[in-house]
């Protein structure tokens, strides 16, 4: 039998540890480009061509009362005045084994922010030129 506990899956940028994350989807990593490029031949003979490109984002969505947004909104302003953004991004499944990391990442751009009656959702967007993908199991 497997067991996930969404409690053991830990972020952390800049090194620091992040939390506060809403329910349900909470982050979301991604990379921009495909692995291969398909081409079909007028014969129909296919070619894949391999992308060296290994970009990708991390969508990370915090509620408003989390304190991780202080912490973001720290490295956004740090990098906007001085251009000292860049941050290594680790993510680990401690109940499994995915691991994503990023030895330089930034965040794209504030959040939206939206007041409600009830609690939001703040998300924040990071961007890496070299994502390195480990998606394990539990």
């Amino acid at each position: 039998m497997k067991t996930y506990d969404p409690n053991q899956v830990v972020a952390s940028f800049g090194g620091r540890t992040l939390g506060g994350f809403v329910k349900g989807s909470f982050i979301e990593i991604e990379r921009d480009e495909d692995a291969y490029n398909y081409t079909s031949g007028v014969n129909g003979e296919g070619t894949r061509s391999k992308s060296i490109s290994k970009s990708g984002k991390i969508h990370l969505k915090l509620q408003s009362t989390s304190d991780s947004n202080d912490v973001l909104s720290a490295f956004a302003a740090a990098d906007e005045l001085n251009n000292g953004g860049l941050e290594p991004f680790i993510l680990k499944d401690v109940s499994g084994r995915t691991l994503v990391s990023a030895e330089q990442a930034y965040i794209v751009k504030y959040p939206k922010i939206e007041f409600d009656e009830d609690v939001t959702e703040r998300e924040w967007i990071l961007q890496t030129d070299n994502l390195l993908i480990f998606v394990g199991g539990n």
